[in-house]
C-alpha cells in the first residue's frame, strides 16, 4: 500500500511480488547475518483494503519465516482505532518471535 519507498506498490505491483520479491528476500537476508540462536520479530495483523481484498498476511509471511527460523512465541498487541474511519477490522496485532538455529 506504500506509494514510495522499497515496499512500494510502484516496485511490487502485485502482492505476490511483494511477498516474493520483498519478503522471502528480507527473511533470507536476516538468517543469513543473524547468528545461531539470534532473534527474528515482527508484528503483523492480516489486511483487508478499502476494495474489501483480503490479503492473509499472518499466514503468507509465517510460511516464508518457518523456512528459516524456528517460532518461539506469539504475543496480542492492542492497536489503537483509527479516529479517522470506523470500520471492522481486528484491533489487535500479533507480534512474532522466532529464534535462528
Amino acid at each position: 500500500i506504500y506509494s514510495s519507498g522499497q515496499q512500494s506498490i510502484i516496485s511490487y505491483p502485485t502482492y505476490e511480488e511483494w511477498l516474493d520479491n520483498y519478503w522471502h528476500k528480507t527473511v533470507k537476508m536476516c538468517n543469513d547475518v543473524l547468528k545461531k540462536n539470534g532473534k527474528f520479530a515482527f508484528i503483523i495483523n492480516d489486511y483487508s483494503s478499502l476494495k474489501k481484498t483480503y490479503y492473509p498476511l499472518i499466514k503468507d509471511l509465517n510460511s516464508i519465516v518457518a523456512k528459516y527460523f524456528i517460532l518461539e512465541g506469539i504475543y496480542y498487541l492492542a492497536n489503537r482505532g483509527s479516529p479517522l474511519r470506523v470500520n471492522y477490522k481486528a484491533r489487535t496485532e500479533m507480534l512474532f518471535i522466532y529464534k535462528k538455529l
